[in-house]
């Protein structure tokens, strides 16, 4: 192509089977045909349009200058496409995936060029839709591992494949047992154990941990109930959940069902969101605090790694702040570790909150912690995460049940 370079760009219609299935098939072809006709209206004849398939588009852009200059276009194009559409006398919107790769910079002739868009195609639509991606080098090789992986992710959650291990937590001074951390675990039958921080952020991405969270929610339930009926006081159970779970409106009455129906006191719930959860989004701040007046509690996680200031604290709808084990590492050594942990000791007793030490792996880091005032932790110093039953050796030491 003359005067400068192009952009090939394959455009996929998000969930058009679900239009299919719940509106009918001329429902489906007619929002084809507004898609297609302003795609046309839009491009007005300066770039080449083609139908793939059923519900995909190749579009070559011409004349690109850069890749930002594509990601305009695309940016204006989806914004074009995204104007509701009236079907049956209801307003649809769609969203759509789109994948993008450039000429001459990603490939020399079309096929390879073809290919490297839909790869790019491939990583938008995982991201779970209303997304586009420019083609990257190596993604190729990562999109194998990462369809299969994520195809078992989805298969798993439906068969049960995830079990949950449990992290006691302890008083430091006295060396009681306060509560355990649930930590969700994938055992595949074929692949064997995936470690989390494989799986979670993938999960995070293409939106199956609203599905997988909801699954630990209600297991974590049951083992707190089943630990209430066996005689074991209250003891509270720790939730680690994603800012993209909150995101879902539906949370709320989610976490009010799964709390009727496994009939668990509230307060013996804890909800464990990270630091930087509050820190992207405006909204949810509002929804954790929706989520406290059902009576769970709620902790925030790797504290003190994301922000230098301390002081926002006080505005979170918080009720425990845990040090993130990067700072009780070497508490021991280093005198600037000591003096992180101290602040936020302080400042969590002015505005009356708990604060617990994860990590903890040494006798001396123990001894640090409570000289500054720090009352609970957790680590490989009392005991890795384990099962159920395991913990209960743990109540039966302690007597929790008195």
């Amino acid at each position: 192509g003359q005067g400068g370079n192009l952009a090939l760009v394959h455009l996929n219609i998000d969930r058009l089977r679900f239009v299919n299935d719940t509106l009918g098939h001329e429902a489906g072809d007619f929002i084809l045909s507004v898609v297609a006709k302003r795609l046309k209206g839009f491009l007005k004849g300066q770039h080449i349009i083609a139908r793939l398939s059923g519900d995909e588009f190749a579009i070559l852009l011409k004349n690109i200058r850069d890749e930002s200059h594509a990601k305009e276009l695309i940016e204006a194009i989806q914004h074009y496409l995204e104007e509701p559409i009236e079907v049956k006398g209801q307003l649809h919107t769609l969203t759509f995936s789109i994948g993008i790769a450039l000429f001459p910079e990603h490939a020399k002739n079309y096929s390879e060029l073809s290919m490297k868009a839909e790869t790019a195609l491939s990583e938008a639509k995982a991201r779970g839709g209303g997304e586009y991606e420019v083609y990257r080098r190596g993604s190729a090789t990562k999109t194998l591992e990462r369809i299969l992986l994520e195809n078992e992710l989805k298969k798993s959650i439906q068969q049960g494949h995830f079990n949950l291990e449990y992290q006691p937590k302890f008083n430091l001074k006295s060396g009681t047992l306060t509560g355990v951390e649930a930590l969700v675990r994938w055992h595949h039958p074929d692949l064997g154990m995936i470690p989390p921080d494989k799986f979670i952020p993938m999960a995070e991405e293409t939106k199956n941990i609203v599905a997988l969270g909801e699954w630990v929610l209600r297991e974590a339930c049951r083992q707190a109930k089943k630990w209430q009926e066996s005689g074991y006081r209250t003891l509270r159970i720790a939730i680690n959940m994603s800012a993209i779970q909150l995101e879902e409106p539906i949370i709320l009455d989610k976490m009010k069902e799964i709390l009727q129906e496994t009939n668990v006191s509230p307060e013996s719930i804890e909800i464990e969101l990270t630091e930087s959860a509050f820190a992207d989004r405006d909204g949810l701040q509002e929804m954790v605090q929706k989520m406290r007046e059902l009576g769970v509690t709620v902790s925030i996680d790797d504290f003190g790694t994301g922000y230098s200031t301390f002081s926002y604290i006080k505005e979170l709808p918080v009720d425990t702040v845990k040090i993130d084990k990067a700072f009780v590492n070497d508490i021991h050594v280093n005198e600037e570790s000591r003096a992180i942990i101290k602040a936020i000791v302080t400042l969590a007793n002015t505005i009356g909150l708990n604060v617990i030490a994860e990590g903890i792996e040494c006798e001396e880091q123990v001894k640090v912690l409570n000289e500054l005032g720090c009352r609970e932790g957790q680590g490989y110093y009392y005991s890795k995460p384990t099962t159920a039953t395991n913990c209960e050796k743990f109540m039966e030491k302690w007597k929790v049940n008195e």
